[in-house]
């Protein structure tokens, strides 16, 4: 199969209804979630670009998204109901991604980091991105963005982000067609957000749990207020990550970075 990204075969591929009836496929882009802000408006659409010029991740960061290289896809959830967090969607997206990649094969040491990265022989290969706009007092419209990095050479990386980011092709003696990956990922990802609305988050937070590197060991947490280093020993169901300090204190993270110490 080629892997030039076509909207058909990636519809042909999927195993929901519910995720990626309208499927847009862009040659470039600025940003995939900044197009589907302003040209998405039903729930489950989805656009993929084959480059994306100005890619971001969290915290106004820099997502390098190199043409023909990558999966840069947003997917649109129009969802009358509130949720306790936003939290657990970017959760439940990078639980899916690790989900698909070993549903295609990739047989590497795959984990994900809170509150939005997967990664690969525990090197950074995908991030999350998820951002939202009320739609009225309940309703509100989120575009949840995927940056997985497929077939990168090292040279496409510049020097600084050579030891924490990755590629799959890098890793493993694989070859994989984007467009199975993305229909591969929606499927996964329209399990998880089903199991979200149907109220079975803790089922979610749990999978996620299971396939986390971080639960139990020593982190160093980042956020707007302090830095401080602790032991991570949960994840609540609002997707909020429970670390307990140095002097024994047990805090509630909402935001902000976690990183493993060893």
């Amino acid at each position: 199969m080629s892997d030039q990204l076509i909207a058909e075969k990636i519809q042909d591929l999927l195993d929901t209804e519910s995720l990626g009836q309208q499927i847009v496929v862009l040659e470039s882009v600025d940003s995939t979630n900044d197009y589907a802000k302003q040209h998405l408006d039903a729930h489950g659409a989805v656009v993929i670009a084959d480059e994306q010029t100005a890619g971001r991740g969290r915290l106004g960061r820099t997502w390098l998204s190199p043409k023909g290289k990558g999966l840069w896809m947003t997917c649109v959830l129009i969802l009358e109901q509130s949720l306790e967090s936003l939290q657990v969607v970017t959760l439940a997206a990078g639980l899916a991604v690790a989900q698909a990649l070993k549903e295609v094969g990739v047989h590497g040491f795959i984990s994900l980091h809170w509150p939005n990265d997967v990664f690969l022989n525990r090197k950074k290969v995908c991030g999350i991105l998820t951002e939202s706009q009320l739609r009225g007092a309940l309703a509100s419209k989120i575009e949840v963005g995927f940056g997985l990095n497929v077939s990168q050479r090292e040279d496409d990386f510049p020097p600084d982000l050579r030891k924490p980011a990755t590629a799959i092709q890098l890793e493993e003696d694989i070859v994989l067609n984007r467009n199975e990956l993305a229909a591969m990922i929606l499927s996964k990802f329209a399990i998880q957000i089903e199991t979200i609305l149907t109220g079975n988050t803790h089922r979610m937070i749990t999978q996620w749990k299971e396939s986390s590197d971080q639960i139990e060991r020593l982190v160093k947490v980042e956020t707007n207020e302090k830095t401080f280093t602790g032991k991570f020993i949960d994840l609540r169901d609002n997707g909020a990550a429970v670390v307990q300090q140095d002097d024994g204190t047990v805090l509630e993270i909402v935001s902000g970075e976690i990183k493993p110490l060893r």
